[in-house]
């Protein structure tokens, strides 16, 4: 869960439930969708639907909102993947979610409620530095069958 709590708390019953019920292995949840319903500024939706799409197009990936915080995963998906991840900065989110359709997880997306943290301390640049950098190495090890 985000430190900055902008997702509803109200909706842990959803995120944990789906992973206890063996709906899936893996849950998260997602700004992107429809039925969410979300407060934030529109530098920070630009900047999240354009990465959302980066990610669509370099990674193949068919998930709608890599970096949503609010996720949670089973013990046997942690056991499998946690060991590959490699990053353990923003790019986790990443990475987990990646890894799980590729080694195709049951994966549980649901609309959250969240409301953006007007004194987020993310340093942007640098983050969107470090997301290309992991963008890059999954995209060559995902050719290169590493994964």
């Amino acid at each position: 869960m985000d430190v900055d709590l902008s997702t509803d708390i109200r909706l842990t019953d959803v995120l944990v439930n789906s992973i206890l019920s063996g709906q899936a292995e893996v849950a998260s949840g997602c700004r992107l969708l429809d039925e969410s319903h979300v407060t934030r500024s529109a530098k920070r939706e630009f900047i999240s639907r354009s990465y959302n799409a980066l990610l669509r197009t370099a990674l193949g990936v068919t998930f709608e909102d890599a970096q949503c915080g609010f996720k949670a995963i089973s013990a046997n998906a942690a056991e499998f993947l946690l060991p590959r991840i490699q990053d353990n900065e923003w790019f986790f989110d990443t990475e987990l979610l990646t890894l799980a359709q590729t080694y195709n997880l049951p994966t549980y997306i649901f609309p959250v409620r969240w409301v953006e943290d007007a004194g987020t301390t993310v340093d942007i640049p640098d983050t969107v530095r470090k997301d290309l950098v992991g963008i890059k190495r999954m995209r060559r090890e995902l050719a290169a069958s590493l994964i």
